[in-house]
């Protein structure tokens, strides 16, 4: 009957609901995990203040491209705002892949079982960072959609989404002349570019690269930032090993910190064993060649660019390539059931996940109500050094620098201050503070909130300490 829903679509609705839902029930903040994040989430900040992008003590923000920053900027609250974009993208790029592998010729059961597992698995890790890998994931695979489709509109469409990524994620660079290369080596004649098209495709993509470019020299005087370091030999090997290593650790099953607690390998294993078994049932399908080469394009040329810079190679920016490779094959239709299987193994395993372990970073609520208590105290106006992780820039828009180790009080000048966090960590993969001792008789105490203690310091470096009642 016309106007009922078909099977497909409930299915596709249901994962852009659910999937969003589970995650935000299961973390209701955005995790602010590693210097990638912190950067986007103060980038914002500073954006909003009129500062330009760069950190509060004025270090510019050009490691990273300013496009994520930006959105965020436009709302009141940037991390409530990554929050959202996040976990709707989440949900946007469940139903996509299961549109591309439907699409690919999958059983509904095979379709769901993958993109239920990715997302409630590797994608909810990279939903909850305030950071714009999600988002470039749901953009890449909706342009995915139409890349694969025979009429030239959408065919060229799909090239201007992933052009436009670039200034969200510079990984993205390398889609674009993927998806030519796969289009130049087509055996249909009609998807073969003429020259003239890929002088515009060329054109318009190097345009992208000089604009950042020429955002990087505006504001550091620099091309390529020097923070972006030049790859080494040893440095290759453990990329190839770690690209591997995630394929099983942090893609097909996934668990966010270590998996020495108990029962913690266990939920682990389980749907890395079912996903393993899923994927021995896959056979090459010669009939659509084309997202082979797309992947196999994209992989060989991420390749080439880790040769001359060091980035992670693992499934966060690897998978552009991998998500296409795998689409051209096939499951077999004898054993769709055991898609469904380790999508139910996923779920749990994403659920004891995130009800056992904290994944806020430096985000956690309790870095929040301290940094208000400070502020609330009379937090003296100035950089703050300070044994934690940007907490008071993130909380209270205030400038800090991190100290990991008490010998680098030695050199700070009479005057400074220290903020010692007392805070325990509970992130098992990120340190928002570290545990250094109490600083000695040249620093006085100036004020006292609960998880923290404020000092100054009152004689210079190399001075006799004095006994302090």
């Amino acid at each position: 009957m016309s106007g009922i829903p078909t099977p497909d679509l409930l299915i596709r609705f249901s994962l852009i609901c659910f999937v969003p839902l589970f995650t935000w029930l299961l973390q209701p903040r955005i995790g602010v995990r590693d210097v990638d994040a912190y950067a986007t989430a103060v980038g914002a900040f500073s954006i909003q203040a009129g500062q330009g992008y760069r950190s509060f003590t004025g270090e510019a923000f050009n490691h990273w491209p300013p496009g994520y920053s930006l959105i965020l900027s436009l709302f009141s609250s940037p991390l409530s705002a990554a929050l959202w974009i996040n976990y709707l993208s989440l949900g946007a790029t469940a139903a996509l892949l299961y549109l591309l592998t439907l699409k690919s010729g999958w059983h509904r059961y095979a379709c769901f079982g993958l993109a239920f597992s990715l997302a409630v698995g590797p994608f909810r890790e990279l939903a909850t960072g305030a950071k714009p890998d999600i988002l470039t994931y749901a953009l890449f695979l909706g342009a995915l959609l139409l890349y694969r489709r025979p009429d030239k509109r959408g065919h060229s469409l799909s090239y201007w989404v992933w052009i436009a990524l670039i200034p969200l994620k510079l990984i993205t660079l390398i889609i674009a002349p993927a998806a030519l290369l796969a289009d130049v080596f087509s055996e249909e004649p009609s998807r073969r570019p003429t020259a003239s098209r890929i002088v515009i495709l060329t054109a318009v993509w190097g345009s992208a690269i000089l604009g950042i470019a020429l955002f990087n020299y505006l504001a550091v005087r620099e091309i390529v930032p020097s923070s972006i370091r030049f790859s080494a030999p040893a440095d290759l090997f453990k990329s190839i090993l770690a690209f591997f290593y995630s394929i099983f650790r942090f893609s097909i099953s996934h668990w966010y910190g270590s998996l020495q607690p108990q029962g913690a390998f266990f939920f682990f294993l389980i749907p890395l064993a079912l996903s393993l078994t899923c994927l021995r049932t896959l056979r090459f399908d010669k009939s659509r060649p084309l997202l082979a080469r797309f992947g196999l394009f994209f992989l060989l040329l991420m390749w080439v660019f880790r040769l001359f810079w060091n980035f992670d190679t693992g499934f966060r920016l690897s998978g552009y390539g991998l998500l296409p490779l795998l689409l051209a094959f096939r499951p077999a239709e004898k054993r769709r059931w055991l898609w469904l299987l380790y999508a139910a193994a996923s779920l749990v395993t994403a659920g004891v996940n995130s009800l056992t372990t904290n994944a806020y970073g430096a985000n956690d609520p309790r870095y929040e109500r301290l940094c208000r208590s400070l502020s609330s105290a009379g937090l003296p106006s100035g950089i703050v050094f300070t044994n934690s992780f940007h907490l008071l820039d993130l909380h209270s828009k205030h400038p800090s620098v991190p100290v990991e180790k008490i010998q680098q009080l030695e050199t700070l000048p009479e005057g400074s201050l220290f903020l010692r966090v007392t805070l325990p960590n509970k992130d098992p993969l990120a340190t928002p503070v570290w545990d250094i001792p109490e600083p000695d008789g040249r620093w006085e105490r100036l004020l006292s909130v609960e998880g923290a203690v404020l000092y100054r310091k009152t004689l210079p470096a190399g001075h006799t300490m004095r006994e302090v009642p």
